[in-house]
């Protein structure tokens, strides 16, 4: 079981980004939190905030490496936050370093298909929230639905 959920970061709360009802007026460095949970174990979490449009675009390079079945590992955009996928047959080892590694074993198609999916959602939000969002994530977007 996989649970994905975003939010953006509002002066100190973090708001969850389908209940962000106001204008997004930046358009870069969109500072928010991701909260991940992988069979019961939690990999990411909200104090692990960091900037939520770039991770989720790193998110998405690594869905594809491993949708092409090659290991994918990176950073989060301004912590030394790490994250690592390594295929493994029909699954993938995925791991979150920060302080200590967490590890979890997932199916390789059910990981790809509820990140692919969860980016979907938030850059179609950023989409309709400030057209400007549209040219910088339609690749993105058109990567994903493939």
């Amino acid at each position: 079981m996989i649970s994905v959920t975003t939010y953006l970061k509002v002066n100190d709360a973090f708001i969850e980004f389908h209940e962000y009802k106001d204008t997004l007026n930046k358009v870069n460095y969109i500072e928010g939190a991701l909260e991940l949970t992988i069979n019961g174990i939690m990999l990411i979490d909200k104090t692990m905030w960091d900037y939520i449009d770039q991770l989720w675009a790193y998110i998405v390079n690594g869905v594809e490496s491993i949708l092409n079945d090659q290991p994918f590992e990176t950073y989060f955009p301004d912590q030394p936050i790490k994250l690592k996928a390594i295929p493994s047959n029909e699954n993938i080892i995925f791991s979150v370093e920060c302080d200590t590694e967490k590890k979890v074993f997932i199916n390789r198609r059910y990981f790809i298909e509820t990140m692919a999916s969860s980016a979907i959602e938030f850059f179609d939000f950023l989409r309709k929230k400030n057209q400007s969002f549209d040219s910088d994530y339609k690749n993105i977007l058109v990567r994903l639905q493939r």
